[in-house]
């Protein structure tokens, strides 16, 4: 079923252990432990895709404010029957830099784990902004300037979709960090990853954005009154996950929505 699905790749996710690989696919020269420019990055991506051409093969899907393209490593081995697809995006916030350790951990299981080798896993690294974190550390939206009389740069990607768009936990003025942009979709990246997802939604399975705010598992909606259709099984899905993480490395998560978890909405950057 899809449930069964889902809490399959949450829990394979969840129980990967600390080795960075279990595969050996890891690109040896690339240090996880920096910042990395947007060569190193772009690099990092073509190596993946050379050294497993048997599991890994790449596309671009749009472009960024500064003309830059916006590129998904899509890991699944061949096959002739159809897959459904998992979506997952980290760096969406630039200075969560960390985040990008998830992908050579799914390498490292996929060839090996019988739970996931039925699966497409669609892996993007918003790696766009990673230049600019040379001058700002803590840069955390997009490039594209600010309109009207905004002198201030960017708009939080991660607030710019329509899903309930301008609500809660935004701000209206530009040079805020959670500043949701003058319109839903605005930015292009956010077009751009609508647009694919769009034409791809019924090969799609779910939908994992990776952060580093905290050890929280968020499901939808960000909103205190409205919540997604199949929220109950997100629930379950999500608790399952808590579970395993706790019993393999000890470590406590919370699961629920926004609104539940944090504390605060409107005042906190949330994740």
């Amino acid at each position: 079923t899809m449930k069964g699905s889902i809490m399959c790749v949450l829990l394979v996710l969840a129980l990967v252990v600390q080795d960075r690989l279990a595969g050996g696919l890891e690109h040896k020269s690339y240090d996880y432990t920096k910042y990395n420019t947007m060569d190193e990055i772009s690099a990092w991506m073509n190596q993946m895709e050379r050294e497993n051409p048997d599991v890994v093969s790449s596309m671009i899907y749009g472009q960024t404010y500064e003309n830059r393209n916006i590129a998904l490593l899509k890991i699944g081995l061949n096959s002739t029957t159809p897959k459904k697809a998992v979506w997952m995006d980290c760096g969406i916030h630039a200075r969560e830099w960390i985040v990008k350790l998830c992908l050579s951990k799914i390498l490292g299981s996929y060839k090996t784990d019988s739970k996931i080798k039925y699966l497409h896993i669609l892996y993007v690294y918003h790696s766009k902004y990673m230049l600019y974190l040379l001058k700002t550390r803590l840069w955390r939206k997009s490039r594209s300037p600010g309109t009207g009389n905004c002198t201030c740069f960017g708009t939080d990607l991660n607030r710019n979709f329509y899903a309930n768009w301008g609500m809660v936990g935004i701000s209206r003025k530009c040079c805020l960090e959670i500043y949701n942009g003058p319109s839903a979709l605005s930015e292009q990246e956010a077009k751009a990853i609508t647009e694919f997802l769009g034409m791809h939604q019924n090969q799609l399975l779910c939908y994992l954005t990776i952060h580093s705010y905290g050890q929280l598992i968020l499901v939808p909606y960000g909103h205190p009154n409205i919540s997604a259709p199949n929220y109950d099984e997100l629930m379950e899905v999500g608790l399952a996950a808590v579970k395993a993480i706790e019993s393999v490395h000890g470590k406590s998560y919370k699961v629920g929505s926004s609104p539940d978890v944090l504390i605060c909405l409107k005042q906190c950057i949330l994740a």
